[in-house]
C-alpha cells in the first residue's frame, strides 16, 4: 500500500471532501441527505471546528477522511471514530483498512485504549468492514 498522509483538514480540502461525502455510494451512510455544495459548507465548518477531523492523502489527493472524538476525564482513553469514508475509487483497494489501522496506531500512541466505531445500521458493507 502506498504511503498516506494523515493531517488535519482545512478549508482547502472542502471541494474534495464534498465530492467524497455526497457521492451516491457514500452519503447514504454519513447521516445527511444529498445536498448542494453551498448547503454542505455549514456541515464542513462544523467538522473543521471540531478540531478532530482528519483527511488522508494519497499522492497529494484527499482519498479519505475520519473524525475522532475523545471522551473527557476518566474516560479519556476512549475515542469514537466517525464519520469515516474513503473515495469511491479506493473501494476494495485496502485503503480504508490501512487508513483505519494508522489512525488507531496514532491514537494508541496518545493513550487511547478503546475505540468505538459508528456505522449506520443499513450499511452492510461498513458493518462487515468493522467486523474484520
Amino acid at each position: 500500500m502506498r504511503t498516506a498522509l494523515h493531517r488535519p483538514a482545512t478549508w482547502d480540502d472542502f471541494d474534495r471532501v464534498y465530492e467524497i461525502y455526497v457521492h451516491p455510494a457514500v452519503i447514504p451512510y454519513l447521516g445527511f441527505d444529498p445536498m448542494p455544495r453551498d448547503d454542505f459548507r455549514p456541515v464542513y465548518q462544523s467538522l473543521l471546528a471540531s478540531g478532530v477531523f482528519t483527511v488522508v492523502e494519497l499522492e497529494a489527493t484527499v482519498a479519505g477522511f475520519y473524525k475522532t472524538v475523545r471522551q473527557e476525564g476518566r474516560s479519556s482513553h476512549v475515542v469514537t471514530l466517525g464519520p469515516l469514508a474513503v473515495a469511491p475509487e479506493q473501494r476494495g483497494s485496502g485503503f480504508a483498512a490501512t487508513m483505519l489501522e494508522e489512525a488507531m496506531r496514532r491514537l494508541q500512541a496518545e493513550g487511547v485504549l478503546r475505540f468505538e466505531l459508528m456505522v449506520e445500521a443499513d450499511n452492510p458493507r461498513g458493518i462487515a468492514f468493522y467486523r474484520k
